[in-house]
């Protein structure tokens, strides 16, 4: 925001301060208190207010600011309200600023999910292997905070009742400290540390994430993948927006045979089991955490699949084991670019799984009288950025949109119906000519595309940006 009279805000203010209009005036005065009476008024004509003389303001510094504060519209008000936040360290102010904006989008965490995981949280220790207080105090100014009982600020509260008579649940803290009611925002900067990998790693990690993220999609929330810290995940509170429901269970790719003959070998748990073809595929049969799935995973998996120890040569066999199942130079080129491109994230890369089967109808084309029951069986690439993120590549070929040599639009009708029940199951879905994918250009049409993709689900830096 500039620096520019508070008449150019947008015109909002009226709406979001109905009723709050006082709390604003008097935290922006007590948030200026901190000027020295002296340059008090130079400050208020920086932020366009009306000047005043210096023995005005020693008077009463929050008599002086709230005296030029009444004049302004909600409109100004908001808008002053914003750069004062942005200017000085305040977080009473921030945090009713937090909550204004809360209000005015309408995507709330209910207070029901937050009970809801406040119990969750009994039996955990809050912050792992760090000091209570001090993680605490990073998000909350205890020191500046009224105390529970007879103790000078929260902070003394806090040791007392956790660090030396621990006769406060996580639960009663959480809620002294104002978690049932507090920000969004603040709510999910405690979330974000509590399962922080300075906190807590591996499974105590993973399992937790799954247990909050049971409650966040209630409100269309979830904690994801965002970042790691010396080879650990971090994790980053996200609106759940479409996405697929349900975790991925079933992960058969890499087929370079025919297709695998599979049945169901318990249909309560959706165990299935392939009793032919399966010297032609790969099965992933580990589970897949939050549903995601990254390279250094699958290079764990096949390392004890097939009894290697140097992670050099697992990955060099796996690659070149996958390699073997793509059927074109485009789809090659897809999967050397996007390996070589992006090496350098190692355990925060997706895997790129070629050939996984999405569909399948355990008949064949001729037992069938050559109609298909379901298309696209198989699909050509397939990234798992999370539960919901999904994303499948398709590499396009004349057989997509021809047959016998002449365009059909019964083809290219089948193949976009597929493309609509994919991204209404909520999978994004991208198609490349294979043209696009070979010769002159096509190793950084590629890479453009990965990384913008990267960008989308916050693998690499600037997420949500279209470059």
């Amino acid at each position: 925001m500039s620096h520019d009279s508070p008449s150019s805000t947008p015109r909002d203010g009226s709406i979001l301060l109905k009723g709050k209009r006082p709390e604003l005036i008097e935290l922006i005065a007590a948030t200026l208190h901190s000027v020295k009476a002296y340059d008090l008024p130079a400050e208020c004509e920086r932020l366009g207010l009306a000047t005043g003389t210096g023995s005005e303001a020693h008077s009463s510094k929050r008599v002086y600011v709230r005296s030029r504060l009444q004049g302004l519209n909600n409109d100004q008000l908001l808008q002053l309200g914003r750069q004062v936040e942005q200017d000085y360290v305040s977080f009473s102010l921030s945090e009713f600023l937090r909550l204004l904006d809360d209000s005015n989008d309408g995507q709330t965490v209910t207070e029901l999910t937050r009970r809801s995981i406040f119990k969750a949280l009994t039996d955990v220790d809050l912050f792992g292997e760090l000091p209570l207080v001090e993680q605490l105090s990073k998000l909350w100014p205890l020191s500046e905070m009224r105390g529970a009982g007879f103790e000078a600020n929260l902070e003394e509260s806090v040791i007392r009742h956790c660090s030396n008579n621990e006769d406060w649940t996580n639960a009663e803290l959480l809620e002294v400290v104002g978690a049932l009611s507090c920000s969004r925002q603040m709510f999910f900067k405690l979330l974000e540390a509590v399962v922080s990998p300075n906190a807590r790693r591996g499974k105590e990690q993973s399992q937790l994430v799954d247990t909050l993220n049971t409650f966040l999609k209630a409100d269309g929330y979830h904690l994801r993948p965002s970042g790691s810290v010396s080879g650990h995940s971090a994790f980053s509170v996200a609106r759940i927006s479409g996405g697929v429901s349900g975790a991925p269970k079933n992960l058969i790719f890499a087929s370079t045979g025919p297709k695998p003959e599979i049945v169901i070998q318990d249909a309560i748990n959706n165990d299935i089991r392939i009793v032919r073809n399966e010297e032609h595929c790969l099965v992933y049969d580990r589970p897949i955490h939050s549903g995601v799935l990254t390279k250094e995973q699958m290079v764990v998996w096949w390392k004890d699949r097939q009894g290697i120890q140097d992670d050099a040569e697992a990955r060099r066999s796996l690659s070149q084991r996958l390699m073997a199942s793509l059927a074109s130079d485009g789809e090659r080129n897809v999967f050397g670019v996007y390996y070589r491109a992006f090496k350098d994230l190692r355990e925060k890369l997706p895997a790129l799984i070629p050939q996984v089967y999405l569909h399948y109808d355990p008949y064949t084309l001729a037992q069938l009288g050559g109609v298909g029951r379901l298309s696209r069986q198989r699909m050509d690439f397939l990234l798992l950025f999370s539960d919901a993120g999904r994303v499948v590549i398709e590499v396009d070929g004349s057989q997509h949109f021809a047959e016998d040599g002449k365009p059909s639009l019964a083809r290219y009708a089948d193949m976009v119906a597929a493309d609509r029940d994919l991204r209404l199951a909520g999978y994004e879905v991208y198609r490349f000519g294979a043209n696009e994918l070979t010769g002159h250009g096509s190793a950084e049409r590629i890479e453009t595309f990965f990384r913008r993709l990267l960008r989308k689900h916050a693998v690499v830096p600037g997420a949500g940006l279209a470059q």
